[in-house]
């Protein structure tokens, strides 16, 4: 059996990324119509279906844009899916997690507002003044064929990410410690699921600058439909 298990194919990093990418797009999408059907005109359920569409778009971006054939392949994937996607994870990420513990805070609905608003200025920068903040991908020196690219100012939208995503995760551990019984067990499976999440699947910011984390590149994106699954049962 060991030496039948041995002659298995062994798959290369970018196969491994690629795998990972099909299993987060695959899982997030399928229950994120899962819920939405479930009670469609629910809040939450709304809002939750839109961020798993981000999800879903940021992986099936990644999916055609890592081992792109050319330049032409990887440009179209990453200005009509991937830009729009990344663009909106952390906003639709904030707002799901204000939805489930029932924040009403008006400092955190005014970052909010601001973080759509952000959101949908960069989105038109992104379509009507392309290189300004976002750039067609560039061939890569890592395992990868190609690599997303931003301009200087373009580092607004990774810092954004990086404000909304660490507010989200605050929020939810300040709702964990107040709560209580099962609600205390289901938002403590939603941050723990969030934290392996995002620590497995931000990492992926770093190949746009060209750097490559041992081990969570790609091996971390592994831990992104598991994330996916505890936010479902959240």
């Amino acid at each position: 059996t060991l030496a039948g298990l041995s002659r298995l194919p062994h798959l290369t990093l970018l196969q491994h990324h690629v795998l990972a990418l099909w299993l987060t797009a695959l899982t997030t999408f399928g229950l994120g119509l899962l819920v939405f059907f479930a009670e469609p005109r629910r809040r939450l359920n709304q809002i939750f279906g839109l961020y798993s569409l981000a999800i879903t778009g940021w992986a099936v971006n990644e999916i055609f844009v890592l081992p792109a054939p050319d330049q032409a392949t990887a440009s179209f994937w990453a200005y009509a899916i991937g830009w729009p996607s990344i663009i909106f994870l952390a906003p639709t990420f904030l707002h799901s997690v204000l939805l489930a513990i029932k924040g009403k805070h008006e400092i955190a609905q005014r970052i909010l507002r601001a973080a759509y608003a952000f959101s949908f200025v960069f989105l038109g920068m992104h379509f009507f003044l392309p290189e300004v903040l976002t750039r067609s991908p560039k061939p890569s020196s890592g395992y990868e064929y190609f690599r997303q690219d931003i301009s200087t100012l373009g580092l607004l939208i990774p810092l954004t990410f990086l404000v909304l995503v660490n507010l989200a995760l605050w929020k939810l551990w300040r709702a964990c410690r107040q709560a209580r019984g099962h609600r205390k067990t289901q938002l403590k499976f939603l941050f723990w699921g969030s934290v392996a999440g995002y620590l497995g699947g931000s990492p992926d910011w770093f190949l746009v600058f060209k750097i490559h984390v041992p081990i969570l590149n790609p091996f971390g994106l592994y831990s992104v439909p598991c994330y996916s699954i505890a936010m479902t049962y959240a």
